[in-house]
């Protein structure tokens, strides 16, 4: 009767046991040097791809035909609106997320504005699109949950102000 009770109960409270932790935990002044790119922008799409990590590719070794062991990510485009930090020449980007729970993948929501905060990152997806699931390299920008990216755009713009003025005067 224990077992039976005990498999209900991590069943039932699975979500929690597998969440995001944030480690190391950064000074506000190391959030703001450590991040490349800082942007206000609309999400206008919102799409779910197989990808894999770049160190699993090459501590494993895997090829187009290997493509069995996979994550699910969510790559979501944005208009941007401003660059606060970091240099961007187009008005739309992809930044790629955790789908959310244990991976702290940031639960973005289609035409909400956002002040994102990203570093590019080195990842592989699978394309389904073509005949073969073929494993293709790219350079993407990343968030989770973890970084500052926040809807509350004047409370993070008040924030960044500070680092701002320090940094580029």
């Amino acid at each position: 009767m224990k077992n039976n009770l005990f498999v209900f109960l991590f069943i039932f409270f699975s979500k929690s046991i597998f969440a995001c932790a944030c480690f190391p935990i950064w000074t506000d002044e190391e959030v703001f040097n450590k991040t490349e790119l800082i942007f206000i922008g609309r999400v206008i799409k919102i799409d779910t791809l197989k990808t894999l990590p770049e160190f699993y590719v090459k501590e494993h070794n895997y090829t187009e035909d290997s493509t069995n062991t996979y994550t699910y990510d969510l790559f979501v485009t944005f208009t941007v609106k401003r660059v606060i930090k970091g240099h961007l020449s187009i008005d739309t980007i992809i930044i790629m997320t955790g789908i959310g729970g244990g991976d702290c993948g940031y639960p973005f929501q289609k035409n909400k504005v956002y002040i994102v905060h990203t570093n590019e990152k080195v990842t592989y997806y699978i394309d389904e699109t073509s005949s073969r699931n073929r494993l293709l390299k790219k350079s993407i920008f990343a968030t989770n949950f973890c970084e500052r990216t926040t809807t509350e755009i004047k409370k993070e713009l008040k924030f960044l102000r500070k680092f701002l003025i320090k940094y580029h005067n």
